[in-house]
């Protein structure tokens, strides 16, 4: 089971990450690139770099990773509560 601690600790590392949306582009027959466009963190003149990989399908992989932490972060909280509020009702 995850513990609110562990939960907090991966809360912590996607709210540090480079901020979402990334995105993943071809980069002239050397792979992939997945960028931020965050006004934030803009060091290039379309966003920041995050990550360079060989195949298209890391790349996508890895440009929905901060959408899909939220969500399942979401939902790991919403379930959390429906348990915590069942155990508080069945006392």
């Amino acid at each position: 089971m995850l513990s609110k601690e562990e939960l907090q600790q991966i809360e912590d590392r996607l709210q540090h990450a480079t901020p979402s949306p990334w995105i993943s582009s071809y980069t002239d027959g050397k792979g992939y690139s997945i960028y931020s466009e965050s006004s934030e963190r803009a060091y290039f003149y379309h966003g920041e770099w995050v990550a360079n990989v060989a195949i298209k399908e890391d790349a996508i992989f890895i440009a929905n990773a901060v959408n899909d932490m939220i969500k399942l972060i979401n939902e790991i909280y919403r379930l959390k509560n429906m348990l915590d509020k069942n155990q508080i009702e069945n006392k």
